[in-house]
Formats: C-alpha cells, sequence, structure tokens
C-alpha cells in the first residue's frame, strides 16, 4: 500500500468546505489566524477509503467554530483529532457530527478532541457525536480540555528540568506530528504554529 496523500488547509477566514473521499488522505487543518472564524467541513468517506484529519487551532481572543460533519460509506476508515490552544478572553468552539448509515459496515471512526486552556478567561466548547445505524463498527470518541497535565510537568520537573522548558516541552509535543509528515510545506507549518504559541505563551 502507498503513501497516503497529505492535504494541507490553513483557515485564514469563515468558510463551507465539501469534499468527497475517494483515496486515502491525511488533511492537515492549521487556524493560527487573527480573525474570528465560523468553518463548516463536511467530508463524504467513499468506501474502502481512510481520512485522517489532523486540526489545531490557536485561539488568542477571538471566537472560532468549526463544524466536522462526516459520512461514510462501508469499508472505510476516519480518525479525526483536534487540538485547541485558547489564550486571554478567547472562545473555541468544536462540533463533530459523524454519521454511518444501516448499510455501511465495517467502518472504524475516531474521534479525539484536546483543548488547552492557558488562563481563566478563555473557554474551549467541545462535542463529539455519532448517529450510527448498525453495530458492524468499531467507533470511539473522546474529549479533554484542561491545562497542561500537572503529572507531567511535575514526572518532567523531578528529573530536573525546570518548569518553564518542562511545560514548552509538553505543549510542543501537541503539535510535533507536523514534523512527522513527509512534506517540507508541513515543516514550515510547523515553524509558524511555533512561533505563534511560544509568542502566546
Amino acid at each position: 500500500m502507498g503513501k497516503n496523500k497529505i492535504d494541507l488547509l490553513n483557515v485564514e477566514k469563515t468558510q463551507k468546505i465539501s469534499k468527497n473521499i475517494s483515496s486515502n488522505l491525511d488533511l492537515v487543518i492549521t487556524d493560527i489566524s487573527d480573525k474570528n472564524i465560523d468553518d463548516v467541513l463536511n467530508f463524504s468517506v467513499k468506501q474502502n477509503c481512510v481520512l485522517s484529519i489532523h486540526c489545531l487551532i490557536v485561539n488568542s481572543k477571538f471566537d472560532k467554530s468549526y463544524t466536522f460533519a462526516i459520512n461514510q460509506e462501508k469499508n472505510s476508515t476516519v480518525n479525526i483529532y483536534v487540538k485547541c490552544f485558547g489564550f486571554n478572553s478567547s472562545s473555541t468552539k468544536v462540533f463533530i457530527d459523524s454519521k454511518i448509515p444501516k448499510s455501511a459496515e465495517n467502518i472504524l471512526l475516531n474521534q479525539e478532541i484536546n483543548g488547552y486552556i492557558f488562563n481563566d478567561n478563555s473557554t474551549i466548547l467541545a462535542i463529539p457525536s455519532m448517529l450510527v445505524d448498525n453495530n458492524k463498527i468499531v467507533a470511539n470518541h473522546s474529549v479533554s480540555v484542561g491545562s497542561i497535565n500537572p503529572e507531567k510537568l511535575f514526572y518532567l520537573t523531578c528529573k530536573g528540568i525546570d518548569f518553564k522548558t518542562a511545560k514548552t516541552v509538553l505543549i510542543r509535543s501537541e503539535y510535533d506530528y507536523y514534523n512527522k509528515f513527509d512534506l517540507k510545506s508541513c515543516k514550515t507549518v510547523y515553524n509558524k504554529v511555533d512561533k505563534k504559541v511560544m509568542g502566546l505563551f
């Protein structure tokens, strides 16, 4: 099996996107814009296809909303990973709406949303949902919203790493997947994300 195609989507405006997925795809979505965003993304995943979505939202002080609507046909796989960083008085909303009809058997579906809040005035609302009309699938979803894991911070500081460096290491680990894609532009996006996040942090 060959490598998945990689597409980059750098969000800089509110938009509605509809895509038919007819081949294996890694979709990397990045929003580090200083704008209010209200995006709706619709994906129809065809038979025998794999769609993996990696979405990173860095919100400094704006209102950002993302809705992912996903429909799957039989023998398809969807993995969606959303990471949100909330700073200052920002508001971030993420909705995932997956629909699996009765005829769609042998489905794999994973939804994961992780939100990180860096002060008390920012909010992150994360709602994953699945409408499943048959039992011949494997489906998982998870949501976590909070600060950087204090147990991981404690572990690193016990190893002699100062607190700020430990926190920086853990924050960067949340978006280092950009460097795992064999695409030069992904590494360029990583550098832009890192500059943005470290400037806010």
